[in-house]
């Protein structure tokens, strides 16, 4: 994998040659040219479609199962087209990923293996103790 950390690769970086992986960073939280911290205190920086009900909550200690809770939302949207929760206005998402019960893929009209619907349950589930912990076991699981 290449970091593209202000040194672009070739002439698109965001499309790189089947041949390689590229890691895109994009800054939200540290400016590495001026070497200074951009995201502000208290304010909750995401994509309220992705934002795992934590994030919502806007709790302090976050960890990798947050970015497992995105990962899942992210595999429901590559099945389906579509984010599973995606009313108009931030506040109404945030609602949604608190309280209302992940939809089925199938719910959408996606028609994926019992597997790949069970592994987006996992990743989604709304308590993080109640997720899968790590990405190792997403891996152990993809690879059977």
């Amino acid at each position: 994998i290449e970091q593209l950390g202000g040194n672009p690769v070739g002439d698109n970086p965001a499309d790189p040659s089947p041949s390689r992986a590229v890691l895109l960073d994009f800054g939200l939280a540290r400016d590495m040219v001026r070497g200074i911290t951009v995201t502000q205190v208290n304010f909750t920086a995401g994509t309220p479609e992705y934002m795992s009900p934590e994030q919502h909550h806007r709790k302090r200690k976050l960890d990798t199962r947050t970015d497992i809770y995105s990962f899942g939302i992210l595999a429901f949207e590559m099945a389906t087209g579509k984010p599973p929760f995606s009313k108009p206005g931030h506040q109404a998402v945030a609602i949604q990923h608190l309280t209302e019960p992940m939809p089925r893929i199938s719910d959408f009209g996606g028609d994926v293996p019992k597997w790949f619907q069970r592994l987006v349950e996992f990743c989604t589930e709304k308590k993080p103790e109640n997720r899968i912990q790590s990405m190792d076991e997403i891996i152990c699981l993809l690879e059977g």
